[in-house]
């Protein structure tokens, strides 16, 4: 560690005052060697340019100005004041020579996140870059308003892996405020929070933020959010965007958004709200970001309602061998009936129906005018995610039927893979008229989807056939699992 400084320094001992009148460059080489927090640091240039008295942990400044310069000679960040103020040093406050007016300006250049690791136990951020140009206006003794120039910028930030050992993917975060302090209290109006992530996922919000000296860095919010998640897409095609209201808090120190209450809102491409969530909380729903993994058992869930307001099913037509559907939508509601640490059960308000549906065997059309009715449950804990379709009654005019169950169980291992369980008993006598005397066909089968690969792995299938008077007749099971 180098240095030189050239100007004045005059020095009280008695009062413990010291004056100002300099300017200074000092150059750090290896700063690591010197203190183990800034080992990320490496070179480092800090130029200075004060003039002011310095006196019971305050600086009044005339003129001051800091600039940080690393390797390559480029001012990453700058602190300077634009008009005569005393700064608290340990409590950060501000008094200016004229209250309403700019009084200290903070700017970032791409400023490296991963100088600050050492300073930081956890290791959240391990990497990325900010760029903001914020003014301090203190507006009175207690309101200082904090004004942006530019929408401030993170790119490129990288977290821990924590305890889940998976590392989440790189983030690009965009925010657009207007802040306020007020004793200590920090309220902001978000314009514009956009979060995105490599993977596609995309997060808008508008609203109120606050935090404090005491909670920070715990953010509390209230506003819109709107969220682009490719894994609905992937999964359903039509859907494109939810939309919506909630209150929630963000723990930056721990990456978890802390849901409180929403009401979302999942639209298709066309504006068309297919599926609505009502959701509160006595206890919030602590959900991992970017992983978007929620604490089921650690929620106390006092209103959770799903509506399904026209969701296409031909999502379901690839893992349903030989079978699609050209049309077909469900409606209906599920609504919470346990909860409180035990993970969330979702039953249904009243038997759920599928309008529409035009089922496809090998491209032949069974029907284009059948009744459907089935009864959803849904559980959600922090091993897996289970959803039945019990009692589905399918039921045509020329007198055909179809009854079945349907369990899908997905791990939360990271793997992606859906565990299914079908059964069906079914007699559509005007196809299986034109065949013969056929009676009724039963299936079963047991088998893992592979969600990434988009196949079907089956341990175990059997179907019977029976005559018209009810003999069995015809049995296929198979010999050994298959693709």
């Amino acid at each position: 560690v180098g240095g030189q400084s050239t100007g004045t320094a005059t020095v009280d001992i008695e009062a413990r005052r010291l004056e100002l009148d300099t300017s200074s460059r000092f150059e750090g080489r290896n700063l690591g060697d010197f203190d183990a927090r800034l080992a990320e640091v490496r070179d480092l240039v800090i130029a200075a340019d004060v003039a002011g008295v310095l006196q019971d942990g305050r600086l009044d400044a005339r003129r001051l100005r800091i600039a940080l310069i690393p390797e390559g000679g480029r001012e990453i960040l700058r602190v300077e004041v634009l008009q005569p103020v005393s700064l608290g040093l340990d409590s950060w406050e501000v008094v200016p020579e004229t209250w309403g007016e700019p009084a200290l300006r903070i700017e970032m250049d791409r400023y490296p996140l991963r100088w600050t690791r050492g300073f930081d136990p956890a290791v959240v951020v391990e990497d990325g870059a900010v760029s903001a140009a914020l003014d301090v206006v203190p507006i009175n003794p207690r309101h200082t308003v904090l004004a942006t120039h530019e929408p401030i910028r993170a790119n490129d930030l990288r977290f821990s892996a924590g305890d889940s050992g998976v590392r989440p993917p790189p983030v690009d975060i965009t925010i657009v405020p207007r802040i306020g302090l007020d004793a200590g209290t920090l309220e902001a109006t978000i314009e514009r929070f956009e979060m995105t992530v490599q993977t596609g996922l995309r997060v808008e919000f508008s609203g109120g933020v606050t935090t404090s000296r005491e909670r920070w860095p715990v953010l509390a919010a209230e506003g819109v959010l709107d969220l682009r998640v490719p894994a609905l897409q992937r999964t359903v095609a039509s859907l494109d965007v939810v939309h919506g209201g909630a209150r929630f808090e963000l723990d930056l120190s721990r990456m978890m958004l802390l849901l409180d209450r929403a009401l979302l809102d999942v639209f298709d491409g066309g504006g068309r709200s297919l599926m609505s969530v009502a959701f509160d909380n006595e206890n919030p729903l602590a959900i991992a970001i970017p992983a978007m993994m929620a604490n089921w058992e650690g929620s106390d869930t006092q209103e959770l309602r799903v509506r399904f307001e026209g969701l296409p099913i031909g999502w379901v037509g690839p893992y349903v061998p030989e079978l699609d559907f050209a049309g077909g939508a469900l409606y209906g509601e599920l609504a919470v009936v346990t909860g409180g640490g035990r993970g969330v059960t979702l039953e249904p308000v009243e038997p759920f129906q599928v309008r529409g549906l035009e089922p496809l065997y090998r491209g032949i059309a069974l029907t284009t005018d059948a009744t459907v009715s089935l009864e959803p449950r849904l559980r959600l804990d922090n091993a897996s995610a289970r959803f039945v379709l019990d009692n589905v009654q399918v039921r045509t005019p020329s007198g055909g039927r179809l009854d079945g169950q349907v369990v899908l169980e997905a791990p939360r291992d990271g793997r992606k893979r859906i565990a299914t369980e079908l059964r069906f008993e079914g007699h559509f006598p005007g196809i299986t008229g034109r065949i013969g005397r056929l009676g009724a066909l039963s299936w079963h089968q047991r088998a893992d989807i592979d969600v990434p690969h988009r196949r079907v792995e089956v341990a175990e299938i059997g179907l019977a056939l029976t005559d018209v008077a009810g003999t069995q007749f015809l049995i296929l099971e198979e010999l050994r699992p298959f693709i």
